[in-house]
């Protein structure tokens, strides 16, 4: 099988790395932003530069046999890539869709790739909260609210296979000032906050979708917004709880433990250079790139990773990570990108919802 992860902003290049090593036969990335392709250079086999080497490698792979995974927000698309990456896909109208993304993945399923990601739905919500505001408030008897930077949000989630949602989890996290810093604790779920069978009907016969779909609210239950693409670095949480390769995740051949808890960190960038040696399985290096010598950061965006920690209770989650911290082999320490009084509110959130979530 193999992979080719589209992605706006690099986010899910890890994802490609970690699936480089997990099995695949083989693994090609695409960052649309051309700011961030340096990323992770070296780590997985086939890096495509542009939107036409992209489209050519599509061309080559053999859809039965290969996955998709897109993650892309909405944005008006009016520039030569933008152009480009719906070229890729075969889209050949004259004026290029601002839904690009959900098109590009619509795109590909018509042609018999399977697509974890992307639907042109969820792009019409990001576009225009009017009509995701009237959806909740109609279809949902909710409030839509748009909450202020700080404070703590709860994200719900489960991955759809076509007929089910599957690996459902819920998180609480900080909703900060600086999007690249994050904290989130959380696990599987049975229950929950969000209206599922409102959002499941979103899904359609002429609209099919398969891979992530997020609900974020407030703690009191008023929604913030819907999505459908994997969410960094939610996905990263994710994947250590499952303790089960990629290649299981998208045949729907792993589960989660009930008893377990996670919680994710992103940690402050380091100097350009820095030799990392030896990370262990709960760091996920963003910042980095393979050199001659070795991998080393890149210095060159605002976090160098995350970094997870797993415990029946949420505040052993935290010293987990703490510890995993000091145990790497980077030539510069691994620090959190939060203060501990942004952390404290996090757990303290969760613990006082986790009923809802048959916690």
């Amino acid at each position: 099988m193999k992979l080719v992860v589209v992605d706006q902003r690099g986010g899910l290049l890890p994802f490609a790395s970690l699936a480089a090593r997990q099995g695949f036969e083989d693994v090609a990335g695409y960052v649309h932003n051309p700011l961030d392709t340096g990323l992770h250079e070296g780590l997985f086999p086939t890096r495509l530069r542009s939107p036409l080497a992209l489209g050519k490698h599509l061309e080559e792979c053999d859809p039965a046999g290969t996955v998709v995974v897109v993650s892309g927000a909405v944005q008006v698309a009016d520039s030569a890539r933008d152009r480009g990456l719906y070229e890729a896909a075969g889209g050949r109208d004259v004026e290029t869709p601002a839904s690009l993304f959900g098109t590009f993945a619509a795109l590909l399923r018509e042609r018999g790739f399977r697509v974890f990601g992307g639907a042109r739905f969820s792009d019409a919500f990001e576009a225009d909260f009017g009509a995701f505001k009237a959806w909740a408030q109609h279809r949902c008897r909710r409030r839509a609210v748009r909450p202020e930077r700080g404070g703590v949000l709860v994200r719900e989630e489960g991955w759809w296979d076509g007929r089910a949602l599957r690996l459902r989890t819920a998180w609480t996290y900080a909703h900060t000032a600086q999007p690249w810093q994050s904290f989130m604790v959380g696990g599987s779920a049975s229950g929950g906050l969000a209206p599922w069978d409102r959002v499941l009907e979103l899904v359609t016969a002429e609209e099919p979708y398969e891979g992530p779909i997020s609900v974020l609210l407030t703690p009191d239950g008023h929604l913030v917004r819907v999505l459908f693409r994997p969410q960094v670095p939610g996905l990263y949480a994710l994947l250590g709880l499952l303790r089960a390769p990629i290649p299981r995740l998208l045949t729907w051949s792993a589960g989660i433990e009930d008893d377990e808890l996670l919680a994710l960190g992103s940690l402050r960038p380091l100097p350009e250079g820095t030799a990392v040696h030896e990370l262990g399985p709960r760091i996920v290096p963003f910042d980095v790139k393979e050199e001659p010598d070795g991998v080393r950061s890149t210095g060159k965006q605002e976090l160098f990773g995350w970094a997870a920690g797993m415990d029946s209770d949420p505040d052993p989650c935290l010293w987990q990570l703490r510890n995993g911290l000091l145990r790497a082999k980077v030539d510069a320490p691994l620090e959190l990108d939060l203060p501990g009084e942004v952390l404290t509110e996090v757990l303290q959130t969760w613990k006082q919802n986790r009923r809802s979530w048959g916690r």
